[in-house]
């Protein structure tokens, strides 16, 4: 990346330049895999514990990266059979039976199987879940995507070549939290947007 290009010439204080570029380069919206994870987490901490000692560039760092919490990507050689509660973002490419509560976001990612309840803010689904699925904010079903089971949300998206089989409940007590988009005066008048 163009400001890694120069980061050798940068002195700092807490981290090895290799730590800060790899911490530099984490996104606090992704999905990473448990070690890379609490490697994010052990640079952070470094930062916090030494924050007096911190650059300027370390500083923006920390405060940028104070209180992630980074999605965790269970990949797809990994079959759980368990009740998974999760304070966080979560991401399957792999095979889990049992019920999962995830407080954000809930990924089944293309070729990933969940068989039992899954609860999450958010749900997305490219791949497929036996089982019922509540979300507090939104469950969208992408292409190739299969639900099969009772869905409870205020918002509900099914692209076209997903497939779903049960019962859709719109939840209108939560469905007045999420407010569509409004549409511009401009957008009013001529029909667009």
């Amino acid at each position: 990346m163009f400001l890694h290009r120069y980061n050798f010439f940068i002195k700092h204080k807490v981290l090895a330049a290799a730590q800060y570029d790899f911490l530099f380069a984490g996104d606090i919206h992704d999905f990473y895999d448990p070690p890379t994870r609490d490697k994010f987490y052990r640079l952070i901490e470094k930062l916090e514990k030494f924050k007096g000692e911190c650059t300027w560039s370390e500083s923006r760092l920390l405060k940028k990266f104070r209180g992630a919490n980074f999605g965790l990507r269970l990949q797809g050689d990994r079959v759980s059979v368990e009740t998974y509660i999760f304070d966080g973002s979560l991401r399957i490419e792999g095979k889990h039976l049992g019920d999962m509560t995830v407080r954000n976001r809930l990924v089944i990612a293309q070729g990933a199987y969940q068989e039992g309840d899954v609860s999450a803010a958010e749900v997305i689904c490219q791949g497929q879940i036996i089982g019922n699925v509540k979300a507090r904010r939104k469950v969208t079903i992408l292409p190739g995507g299969t639900v099969v089971g009772d869905i409870v949300a205020p918002a509900l998206q099914f692209d076209s070549g997903a497939s779903f089989q049960g019962n859709c409940q719109v939840d209108l007590i939560q469905s007045k939290a999420v407010s569509p988009p409004r549409k511009s005066l401009i957008a009013q008048l001529f029909g667009s947007g």
